[in-house]
């Protein structure tokens, strides 16, 4: 494993059409315009355009016709994750414990929770890849094409104040909305198929999702992107 710490990695593409002409890893993420069409986004957010301009009025689905999107993005970004997870809580709480968020575990039987801790690739493996687990936020009620449903329920924002992402993290996004309980779900999913190294034909597929998409149900919630440590 200390080689593979010190290895320059690089990803094994998924081989689909759609992936191949949408996805291009030969550009580096801080550039990626992120043009992934089953996801319903076009072009990566200009962040200097109000967020509710960014949302194309219509995507495509692999497969399928042309449909109308009901969905508005919030935002869009990439997090280094804490360990393995990221992190959605109250900004406005502290010391409080989260519900750990994995297609494959049923989640804590509560049925509000403080916070979600969702599983995604290590840290490692983005550094070994060179990029981040990518996140969007969108509010709506279409959960089409949005991937695999990791978790359904009610998470209590008392604040207001939504995180995504831990306190240090300096691509932390705030969401800001009405104080209280909100229905949210979490979808995963994952466009790397297997972890390579340069100097050996070795490769592994990574411990989780490489992609998270939140979806607030409604269309209260609006964007604050900060720096701070709130």
């Amino acid at each position: 494993m200390a080689k593979a710490a010190t290895a320059t990695g690089r990803v094994k593409r998924l081989e689909s059409s759609s992936d191949r002409n949408t996805w291009n890893r030969d550009i580096p993420t801080s550039l990626r315009a992120f043009h992934r069409a089953d996801r319903g986004l076009r072009q990566r957010p200009d962040r200097n355009l109000p967020m509710e301009m960014e949302l194309p009025h219509v995507v495509a689905e692999r497969g399928s016709a042309v449909r109308t999107a009901t969905n508005r993005l919030l935002c869009e970004t990439t997090l280094a994750p804490d360990g393995s997870i990221v992190i959605i809580e109250d900004a406005g709480a502290k010391g409080i414990s989260g519900t750990y968020v994995h297609p494959e575990i049923a989640p804590a039987p509560e049925s509000v929770h403080q916070a979600l801790w969702v599983h995604t690739m290590s840290v490692h493996e983005c550094d070994v890849v060179g990029r981040h687990v990518y996140v969007r936020v969108l509010s709506g009620s279409d959960t089409g094409g949005l991937g695999d449903l990791a978790f359904d329920g009610y998470l209590n924002i008392a604040s207001g104040l939504m995180a995504i992402g831990e306190r240090r993290n300096p691509d932390r996004q705030l969401l800001v909305g009405p104080p209280g309980v909100t229905h949210v779900s979490v979808f995963v999913a994952n466009d790397i198929e297997a972890v390579c190294f340069d100097d050996s034909d070795v490769s592994y597929p990574t411990s989780g999702p490489s992609e998270i998409t939140l979806l607030l149900h409604g269309d209260t919630w609006h964007t604050r992107r900060v720096n701070d440590r709130l």
